[in-house]
């Protein structure tokens, strides 16, 4: 019985971030940074899209020494606009390992990324990718 209960335990403690993600490349920035976006995370709610979006960093994040990070996203494929719901920093590439520090953000403005930023990459794939499901 005890053996039961410190392996439940145990399969608690494996992080979340990392399981039945379907990460889909998305770029690569000047200083080599990756950016993915999670196709497993689509939810569509009328013509809004919530998604998760990663960064791979090419060297330690400066701030908390961390190797990735994950966000949740809302995204409009009407008006292009993104608003970030939650920012996670990870030990681990590809949003695995511990959770250094995590973020709610409070101040839930939309932006319009510019054209051929990351952001508009971002957007640009996951309405894509919807509208695909959608057919």
């Amino acid at each position: 019985m005890n053996m039961r209960m410190i392996l439940f335990w145990a399969v608690l403690q494996i992080p979340i971030t990392g399981i039945c993600s379907e990460w889909i490349f998305v770029t690569r920035d000047t200083v080599g940074d990756e950016f993915f976006v999670d196709r497993a995370s689509f939810e569509q709610d009328e013509y809004k899209i919530f998604y998760r979006g990663l960064r791979n960093y090419s060297s330690p994040e400066k701030r908390f020494g961390s190797f990735s990070s994950v966000g949740k996203f809302e995204a409009d494929c009407q008006t292009g606009g993104i608003r970030l719901h939650q920012f996670d920093y990870l030990s681990g590439k590809m949003g695995e390992g511990e959770v250094i520090n995590s973020f709610p953000i409070t101040d839930k403005e939309w932006f319009n990324p510019r054209q051929g930023t990351v952001g508009s990459k971002q957007l640009d794939l996951v309405c894509f990718e919807m509208g695909k499901v959608n057919e």
